[in-house]
């Protein structure tokens, strides 16, 4: 497998609680890992948008209908493509994303199409 590091050379700095925004980048990456092909092809990338701090984790898995999008940031929901995948949990790691996020003042958002992985991005309110 493959995993790729990107960091924005200049000064971004936003702040945040470590131990949370560890758990919410082990979440993003645990979901990549476990909806990835046995190959595993992931991106991860910090960079600047106009006065906020970003960091993007992209995969080249299973991906997400749009149906589900609006969704999987809910407490307890799973894909249901998750069912043909031995993925274990509980619905959990991505609602606790969105509350961390919006606890920073910041966002999460993804982007996906079935069959060709997704992008989770978290955007944070720079510090001046």
């Amino acid at each position: 497998g493959r995993l790729h590091f990107e960091a924005h050379p200049g000064p971004c700095r936003a702040p945040i609680h470590p131990a949370h925004f560890a758990n919410v980048i082990h979440n993003l990456l645990d979901n990549a890992l476990k909806y990835s092909p046995e190959t595993v092809d992931i991106e991860v990338r910090t960079f600047c948008q106009g006065r906020q701090a970003g960091l993007s984790v992209r995969d080249r898995g299973i991906g997400i209908p749009r149906a589900e999008q609006g969704r999987i940031f809910d407490k307890f929901h799973k894909l249901t493509q998750g069912d043909l995948h031995p993925v274990k949990g509980f619905g959990l790691g991505l609602s606790y994303v969105k509350q961390v996020m919006r606890h920073h003042r910041g966002s999460v958002q993804v982007s996906s199409q079935p069959g060709q992985g997704a992008t989770f991005t978290l955007l944070l309110p720079m510090t001046s």
